[in-house]
């Protein structure tokens, strides 16, 4: 009994240590591999989506905090009216930040942030009354590095030409909204 208990003990301990140093070389990863010119678009979409996915497993020991939005806060930012935002926060790094539409829309927008840049963002047509992320949810998904857009799928999971006018547009909008947004969080 005392000999199953030790290895219960160890086995636990030595499974922490892997997670942390997994979480721990995938940002080091992370970074070499946004920055790292060899590596295709695709590639680090790839390695985003994996940043995201471990944020998502980690929500419950981020931080929360809530903003409610006066109405022309953004004007500078964006056309779009949004009444709150729920910021994430690993300590002093924002990780996650959520909008909230106003009466007249239902669309939510959801960045993640990596080193204090966007590096991925989600619109979801139908994600008004969402609390939480959803992973079954479906919207178009946006990837940055460096603040340009590398990637984009719409909503229906088709590749987008990230060069089209439509593309560059949102992509913009986005990465201008994310910024300022940051900017706002006290």
């Amino acid at each position: 009994m005392k000999k199953t208990l030790i290895a219960t003990v160890c086995l636990a301990l030595v499974a922490g240590l892997s997670s942390v140093t997994a979480a721990e070389t995938m940002k080091g990863d992370l970074s070499k591999t946004l920055m790292d010119a060899s590596m295709s678009a695709k590639q680090k979409m790839e390695a985003i989506e994996s940043y995201v996915e471990h944020v998502e497993k980690g929500a419950a020991t981020l931080t929360r905090k809530e903003e409610m939005l006066a109405k022309d806060s953004l004007k500078d930012a964006t056309d779009e009216t949004w009444t709150k935002m729920h910021a994430y926060f690993d300590g002093k790094d924002l990780k996650r930040m959520k909008l909230y539409p106003g009466e007249n829309s239902t669309k939510t927008e959801e960045f993640y942030f990596y080193n204090n840049e966007p590096v991925f963002a989600f619109v979801e047509k139908n994600g008004k009354g969402k609390e939480n992320h959803d992973k079954d949810a479906v919207g178009s998904k946006y990837y940055f590095v460096d603040g340009k857009l590398i990637e984009a799928i719409d909503a229906d999971g088709k590749m987008m030409d990230v060069k089209s006018a439509d593309a560059e547009k949102m992509g913009a909008k986005l990465h201008k909204e994310s910024t300022a947004l940051r900017g706002m969080l006290k």
